[in-house]
Parts: C-alpha cells; structure tokens; sequence
C-alpha cells in the first residue's frame, strides 16, 4: 500500500511525486534508468458506420481514433491467457473500463466482469508510465542527486558502497524536527550524529531554514566524501572550533538498524509473509550494523543524555523497527525523561518511525499530523481529478492530453 498520502503534510513530494519523464528530459545521467515498457503494436479497427464519434464520444468520452490508440498501447498487457469463447476481448475490456469512467458512477461496481475490466485497463496504464528500478543501487543513487540538484540546487557525490538517502524520508524527518523546535525558516543549531556520505541533513536543514550543524562521521569514506559535499557558502559549524558553553536546539540520528548480517538481510527478522523489500539495501558495516541493533545504540544516546540534558532542547533518533518503540519509551520513562514523543514518517512503500525527548519542561509537544490520515473524508469533500494515468500516458506519447473528470473513489482500488 502506498504510503505518499500520509507523509508530512509540508514535504514537498506528498501531493506532487516526482516526474521521473520530466527528470529524464532534463538530466542525462538520470535518463538511462528511467524505463518505459512498450511492446508491439497491435491492430484494431472500429466501424465508423456502426458508431460514429459522436456516438462513442458520448459514451466513452473518447473518439474512435483515441480508442484505437489507447487500445494498441495497452493491448499486450491486457490479454487473456486462455482464448474461450465466452472471454471478453481485449477491445471489449477497455471498452467496458471507459464506459465505466465516464458513466461517474457506482452503477456497474457490482458487477465482477466490470472490476476485472477496470482493474486490468488500470494495471495495463500503469505499466506504460515511465518506470525505475529501485533495487538497482545506480538507479536509486540517480535519483537522490537529480532531486537534490532540482529541487534543492545541491550537487553532491554518493559511493555505490553506503548508504544511498532517500530525499522524502529526510524530508520528513527534517519537517518533523521543525515541528519540535518551531524553527521552520528560523537560525538554528543541531548536531547529526552519524552524517554519511552525503551529509543530506545538515545540507537540506541548512539550505531549507539556515540552520547551523555540527556533523559527526566515524567512517573515512563517508567523512571524506561528506566533507567535499558541503560547499562553502553552506552554514555548517567547525567541530574544531565549537565551544563546549554552545547550547544545541535538537539533534538527529538515523541509527544502525541491525545487529548482525543475517538481521540486515532479513533472515531472522522479517515476518515470513511480508512481501520482499522493493528497494536495494546498500550501506558500509558502520552504518547499517552495530552491537545490539538500533535498540542498544538509542539506548546509548539516552544514557549520553542523561549526561548531556540542557545542552540540547530536543535529541531525536529515527528507527527503523515499531517494535523498538516501546522498550525505548519504557527506558526514558524509568529514567525520569518529562517530555516524549514520537511519530511515523510514510513514504512510498516504506515506514519509519521517530522518538524525540527532551529534559526541559516549557518545550511544547506539538500535534502530530499523522491524525490527519485517521479522519473520515465527507462524500460531499470535492473530487479529485481522476483517470491521471490516461492523461499522464497521452502526454507521453505525443497525444493531447484530454481529461476525464470521474469520480476517483470509484477507481482508486483498483491501482
């Protein structure tokens, strides 16, 4: 289940997912792992004398030659396996699944026959829009940079060998810290412990609001590539130089989430009747593994904490586990922490969680969003525009778009 509606509401990619078709125009290195699946044409005719345009207009919102042209793309990815005589044809299939579009209703929901239509005229669509792999490290290291580069005007380096940062993830992570320090556009100061290789952090909260970071790092590699990542212009604190009087507004972590190799590889750890991950899991030893998993390491943060207290308004830690969620409350409540928090961070097909605590008592918890995602929408709240896939699809092949105004409750299930 896609996750993108529950992001942050202020993540820039929860409304407006990237353009992969746009992306690919625009950058070269981004292009060659974008792919479009096109097979073969196929033929197919309509009679103009036993429904005329106006005729197939009024019932498909589409002319004949449209038809045709839908029908010829779709085709292959839309034809029964067996050929008895009593299966609807292909035409008939996506004849079925415009009538329904355009009809604006429930009125043929019930029926079995038109389900199957709808939901195979909506996987055939899908299958046409431009596609990436996202188990392939190259491809998924592409699209990081090319989101970096256009929306954010960062250019950076990653190794193919760590961590490879997701750009809605850490979005979602940095509005989330916003929302604890109200320091949305506001000067701030934080520490990210554990930067990586691309710094994303302390490039996206410097570049987003100003904020001043201190970045820690244990590995070489990614030291050394974090370090030709920041460019000059960009505010970042001097480790060197910072004084040990500096009070901090928060800081970030995104902890080693495994314990062992076998953890990391979802052996002895993932339920049996979960679906594969659908992205590749790259990462050096130091920055997915560590004695006793993201559970001990946050356990040491806490523990550091209780040193550090004042010294920092909020210390907040990502986790990759729900269920170290619970025994980590229970350590900050047994060590007398007044104020906790936590939240999810959705995106895509992927769930985060994040802790956050604070040993001042005037801090403000604020209200998480993720309520929002509870509510039930009225059936009077307006329409959204739906049948985007057709749209997006004529647009791409060189076809003026035309739009389809239908309702998209009725065809939300069936992507």
């Amino acid at each position: 289940m896609a996750l993108n509606k529950s992001m942050h509401p202020r993540n820039r990619y929860k409304d407006k997912p990237p353009d992969f078709a746009y992306l690919a125009s625009k950058y070269p290195d981004f292009r060659q792992h974008v792919h479009t699946s096109i097979a073969g044409r196929s033929i197919c005719s309509i009679s103009r004398q036993l429904f005329p345009d106006n005729y197939l207009f009024e019932w498909y919102r589409f002319t004949s030659q449209s038809i045709i042209y839908i029908h010829n793309l779709i085709r292959p990815y839309m034809c029964n396996i067996t050929n008895r005589s009593h299966a609807l044809t292909s035409q008939q299939i996506l004849c079925v699944a415009l009538r329904f579009f355009a009809n604006r209703s429930f009125l043929y929901n019930k029926c079995r026959a038109v389900c199957r239509a709808v939901r195979k005229v909506c996987l055939a669509m899908k299958r046409l829009l431009p596609m990436l792999n996202f188990k392939e490290p190259e491809a998924v290291r592409e699209l990081t940079c090319t989101l970096l580069k256009e929306d954010f005007g960062l250019t950076i380096a990653i190794p193919l060998e760590r961590l490879i940062p997701t750009v809605p993830l850490r979005l979602n992570y940095i509005h989330w810290v916003e929302d604890l320090i109200d320091g949305q556009g506001q000067p701030r100061k934080g520490i990210d412990i554990g930067t990586g290789a691309s710094c994303i952090y302390p490039l996206l909260g410097a570049t987003m609001n100003g904020w001043y970071f201190l970045a820690t790092e244990v590995d070489d590699i990614c030291f050394d590539y974090a370090t030709k990542n920041v460019p000059q212009k960009t505010l970042l604190m001097d480790a060197l130089k910072a004084e040990t009087t500096i009070l901090y507004d928060f800081c970030m972590c995104n902890p080693p989430f495994f314990a062992n190799q076998l953890e990391a590889k979802g052996e002895n750890s993932r339920n049996s009747r979960r679906p594969p991950p659908s992205s590749v899991n790259t990462g050096g030893v130091t920055e997915i593994m560590a004695e006793g998993g993201e559970l001990e390491f946050v356990k040491r943060i806490i523990h550091d904490s209780l040193q550090l207290k004042t010294r920092l308004r909020w210390y907040s830690c990502m986790l990759g586990k729900k269920c170290s969620l619970a025994p980590l409350k229970e350590e900050l409540r047994k060590q007398g922490v007044p104020k906790v928090t936590h939240t999810e961070f959705c995106q895509g097909r992927t769930m985060r969680w994040a802790l956050a605590w604070s040993f001042y008592d005037d801090v403000i918890v604020p209200v998480s969003w993720r309520g929002i995602r509870k509510l039930v929408i009225p059936s009077s709240s307006p329409r959204r525009p739906a049948w985007r896939l057709l749209v997006q699809v004529f647009s791409g092949h060189g076809r003026a778009p035309i739009e389809v105004d239908v309702n998209w409750r009725s065809v939300r299930s069936y992507q």
